[in-house]
């Protein structure tokens, strides 16, 4: 979780792409919710590579 989401380095490149995470969900709810809110269709792609 530190590696991919708590870590300054991690925030600022989900920030650049715009992806939001709740921290305050369970795993699967943070990715719904990113999902959600990108609102694109290629957000898994973008997940995968970032």
């Amino acid at each position: 979780m530190h590696l991919f989401f708590s870590c300054s380095f991690s925030q600022a490149c989900w920030g650049f792409i715009s992806i939001p995470w709740d921290f305050n969900s369970s795993p699967l709810d943070m990715i719904i919710f990113a999902r959600q809110q990108f609102g694109k269709p290629i957000f898994r792609k973008v997940v995968m590579v970032a």
